[in-house]
């Protein structure tokens, strides 16, 4: 038992390095930073499969509190802080929901939502000007939300892949290499 939380303590660890490095690349690609919370958000999903929800818990605080320090860019941060940090913890949470349709509306409402209290944040604390959020000289928020929710689902099911490839491919062998 002592040897397993060792080890669940240490990967965590590690995914946490994983995800920093990852929230730190924003300031060198800022074209991709959105990408780049989202794949910082994937790493957690390891953690809830081997070891469950209370260590991706630990591991998205641990991650979010030195973000929060180090990263340089903020906007990024708060986007792991509201959703992709988030949203891994709560999709197998949600997924266990046994109809596909209520799967999706409580998905979508998590990300909407989110989206909401991310525009509110964004303007008002990090005092990203409005503009920002504008096409051509025109207020688009709604437009750009309802766009973010197309690509909200592919992300999702991206992500849904993922965790299978980890579950049929990687698992074992990770497995095996840490005595678990």
């Amino acid at each position: 038992m002592k040897a397993k939380k060792s080890v669940s303590v240490a990967l965590s660890g590690v995914i946490s390095a994983l995800s920093i490095v990852t929230m730190f690349l924003t300031a060198v690609l800022p074209v991709a930073s959105l990408s780049l919370c989202a794949i910082a958000g994937m790493f957690l999903a390891v953690i809830i499969i081997e070891f469950g929800y209370r260590y991706a818990l630990s591991s998205y605080l641990v991650t979010l509190a030195l973000a929060g320090l180090f990263v340089a860019d903020k906007d990024s941060v708060l986007l792991f802080a509201l959703c992709f940090g988030l949203y891994p913890i709560l999709k197998g949470l949600i997924e266990r929901i046994g109809k596909k349709m209520l799967q999706w509306a409580a998905k979508l409402a998590f990300f909407n939502g989110i989206m909401m209290v991310y525009y509110f944040l964004a303007t008002r604390v990090l005092l990203i000007p409005a503009d920002e959020f504008q096409i051509a000289g025109q207020s688009v928020p709604l437009l750009i939300l309802l766009f973010g929710n197309v690509v909200f689902v592919f992300y999702d099911i991206a992500f849904s892949r993922l965790i299978s490839f980890y579950c049929y491919r990687l698992q074992e062998n990770l497995r095996k290499r840490l005595g678990l």
